[in-house]
Order: C-alpha cells, then sequence, then structure tokens
C-alpha cells in the first residue's frame, strides 16, 4: 500500500514493514514541512484503539531512509 501527498517522503507498506523514503532537498533537513508530513503518516499508522504490537499486525517495523541521487 503506498500512502500519498506527502511533500517530503514517500511511504509504503509492505507486508508489516513501512518504508519511508525521505526526499525533500539534498540535506533532508527536518522543517514544518516535514514535521507535518511525519505527524499526517503517524495518525494515519495508528489505530483508534490502543493495542499491544502482538495485537496489532499492521506495521511491526518502520524503515526511515534517504533517497539516494
Amino acid at each position: 500500500m503506498k500512502y500519498e501527498n506527502f511533500q517530503t517522503f514517500e511511504a509504503t507498506i509492505a507486508n508489516t514493514t513501512a518504508t519511508v523514503t525521505f526526499n525533500f532537498g539534498s540535506a533532508n533537513v527536518q522543517g514544518q514541512e516535514m514535521l507535518a508530513d511525519l505527524g499526517g503518516l503517524a495518525k494515519r499508522l495508528t489505530l483508534k484503539q490502543p493495542m499491544t504490537l502482538s495485537q496489532n499486525d499492521h506495521v511491526r517495523a518502520p524503515i526511515m531512509q534517504r533517497e539516494l541521487a
């Protein structure tokens, strides 16, 4: 599943792994745009009911990487 409409990164989920690839300039500096995008992604991945990791099979491992030029 691909999550869209982020300005500073691309996010995909395959099996139980979320991969976030930052592509916001050469330095990928954290600014208001990136923090807003990360907050939006966290809201999409968070369940409304709190669950332990063993009960939540959706995302178990986040991988954050930068885009290679």
